[in-house]
């Protein structure tokens, strides 16, 4: 495409002296093609800080600290009031079980909250840990954002600083497809709009992952309004979407990387053409993106199973127990009428 061969993305179509048809043109594909190399070091940033930039400071857990004793102060308030009416009756109608079985509610709120304050960030930290471990030694000491920049052939830029696309890169390819002469604009807006999905696809895994730390902190800093309710038979539910909201975004960055390992080490052995290697890319990228969303509705699914098999183990067993009664009842009065 370029007439040095050297770059497609900066191509010189070696115009004559008065030949501006050919000057427009070559103006143009160089507009493209600055807007292609604009948008792969857009894709490389977002790709690399989805799993790294992402990741909450000690300054983000101190600030949800902050906010987190503020709602201890409120959430302590309406639990003490609805608490002392609720021991009130409770000696009127002198029912000492249910005496201890408030207090013990409300204890149990506090130390489930405190205990999400203090273990949450370090959880968070061990589970960035365990999963960047992982995905090294399934992918070598690079981890998952460089195989994915493998895979789409982005590199560092000079002295470090960006990325930029590759020689052997699919985006490369498609901007060096001329059909020869002056055609030089086609492949590149065709690469361009290659790199436009797969750009939308990573700003969107990068918000999916930022928006998961968010709600980590959010969750710490709210913590008291969910989990101080606990002893509260009719909010005890507030702590239980509690706990399955927690869980569901530690295990959305676990379930993101793995979905795009699997990716790309499916695709870095794949003979597809690189149109199709970089949408199906897109394509992946854009699935994993929603990957806090199925976590949390996984971990829902899952706790709702548990809550139902519990159901029915119950159930099954005061039938048993009916069942027994009734049999030792037919036995008793068996014998009692042979006595006779």
């Amino acid at each position: 495409m370029a007439a040095d061969g050297s770059d497609p993305f900066t191509p010189s179509l070696g115009c004559g002296f008065n030949d501006w048809v050919c000057y427009g043109q070559e103006g143009v594909a160089r507009l493209i093609g600055q807007a292609c190399k604009a948008a792969g070091n857009f894709i490389g940033d977002m790709l690399t800080n989805s799993f790294l930039g992402a990741q909450a400071s000690s300054g983000d857990w101190a600030i949800a600290g902050t906010h987190f004793w503020f709602w201890v102060a409120v959430a302590a308030m309406l639990v003490l009031g609805i608490g002392a009416w609720q021991i009130g009756v409770a000696v009127i109608l002198q029912q000492a079980g249910r005496v201890l079985l408030i207090v013990a509610g409300m204890v149990a709120g506090v130390f489930l909250s405190v205990l999400a304050l203090r273990w949450m960030p370090p959880v968070v930290s061990a589970m960035s840990g365990v999963t960047a471990q992982l995905t090294a030694g399934l992918n070598g000491e690079g981890g998952i954002g460089a195989a994915i920049l493998n895979v789409l052939g982005l590199g560092q830029g000079p002295n470090g600083v960006g990325y930029e696309i590759q020689r052997a890169s699919p985006a490369w390819a498609l901007a060096t497809a001329s059909s020869g002469g002056l055609n030089v604009i086609g492949p590149l807006l065709l690469a361009l709009v290659a790199l436009g999905v797969m750009s939308l696809a990573a700003f969107l895994l990068f918000v999916a992952m930022s928006l998961r730390t968010f709600g980590l902190i959010a969750l710490v800093a709210f913590a008291p309004l969910g989990l101080m309710f606990y002893g509260q038979p009719r909010m005890k539910d507030m702590a239980m979407k509690w706990g399955q909201l927690a869980l569901g975004l530690l295990l959305a960055e676990p379930l993101a990387a793995g979905i795009l390992l699997l990716a790309t080490n499916i695709a870095a052995s794949t003979t597809s053409s690189n149109m199709g290697l970089l949408l199906t890319s897109a394509g992946v990228i854009f699935v994993a993106a929603f990957s806090p969303l199925w976590a949390v509705k996984f971990v829902e699914f899952a706790a709702g199973e548990v809550r139902t098999a519990l159901s029915h183990s119950q159930w099954t067993q005061r039938q048993g127990s009916q069942t027994v009664a009734r049999v030792g009842r037919g036995v008793g009065s068996m014998f009692r009428r042979f006595a006779r």
